[in-house]
């Protein structure tokens, strides 16, 4: 049997969306390195214009390039798109809020679904 994409253990591009969430934030980025995905984790923090810290709050977390600092606030789905865009060709992507604290395992999981079932396009985790 030859590999395919869907055989190799790659990162995955968390993406979080942030409109004054200084409050919360830190509290989800930690909690997506702390996860420790065995596939590694990518984090990409698309900020709609924040006059609070949100975004220096989130830059000490996941690093100044990670943090796409959006001109306007053009809502949650551009901010997703915009962190879509910069994850690249990423092979998974994983869309989180700002309040969200992710459990150690849960992105594997949800990887582990998704691959397992190639025709799947979309996964959620409850808890």
């Amino acid at each position: 049997m030859s590999e395919t994409a869907w055989d190799v253990p790659q990162a995955i591009a968390a993406i979080v969306v942030t409109y004054e969430s200084a409050a919360v934030i830190e509290k989800c980025l930690t909690s997506l390195l702390l996860a420790a995905p065995r596939r590694g984790v990518q984090i990409w923090v698309a900020d709609n214009a924040s006059a609070d810290d949100s975004a220096a709050r989130a830059t000490t977390i996941a690093g100044e390039s990670c943090v796409l600092r959006l001109a306007r606030n053009g809502g949650y789905a551009a901010g997703v798109n915009a962190g879509i865009a910069a994850a690249g060709d990423a092979p998974w992507i994983a869309v989180l809020n700002p309040d969200t604290e992710v459990p150690a395992g849960a992105l594997d999981q949800l990887v582990d679904v998704l691959a397992a079932r190639p025709r799947a396009g979309l996964a959620a985790h409850s808890c």
